[in-house]
């Protein structure tokens, strides 16, 4: 299998596994690429961290005045295209106008949100110049200081 036939095999188990919620060993058919079932169980293994950082992260935007910044927008900028702004604004936009509650506009940005880091992820794993590293900022600040990363940030 080519690496963009992988590239979308593992795509496809994580989209499914995020719409059904089931495991990802029930979902492989046949035999899958080696390179998109590593993957794929990467992401998912990352997952429950990552969900919960996206959610704590919307709960500070509320928290920071979000539903504030997009009132302002919208009488500043009245024919802005909301979904060139970023995830959620459209949301809040909608939930302004009274088309949807708020735990609906949260739900879908959160929903969009995971969705966008999973597929991002997958994108940056695929490349060889990208070096991960731990979340924590001691570890980036070491990598740092020792050079690790200056000929992958040129």
């Amino acid at each position: 299998m080519s690496r963009k036939g992988a590239r979308r095999t593992a795509l496809f188990l994580l989209y499914q596994w995020d719409v059904t919620g089931q495991p990802l060993a029930s979902l492989y058919e046949g035999e899958v690429d080696e390179w998109a079932r590593t993957t794929a169980e990467e992401v998912a293994a990352g997952a429950t961290e990552l969900d919960r950082r996206i959610e704590a992260r919307m709960t500070r935007m509320l928290a920071a005045g979000w539903i504030d910044e997009v009132q302002r927008l919208r009488h500043e900028y009245p024919t802005a295209d909301w979904k060139r702004l970023g995830h959620g604004y459209p949301e809040i936009a909608a939930y302004l106008d009274g088309r949807v509650s708020l735990e609906a506009a949260c739900t879908s940005t959160i929903r969009q949100v995971r969705q966008y880091a999973r597929r991002q992820y997958t994108w940056f794993r695929a490349d060889p110049r990208v070096t991960w590293i731990a979340a924590g900022l001691e570890e980036a600040l070491g990598r740092l200081r020792v050079g690790m990363m200056g000929a992958e940030a040129s």
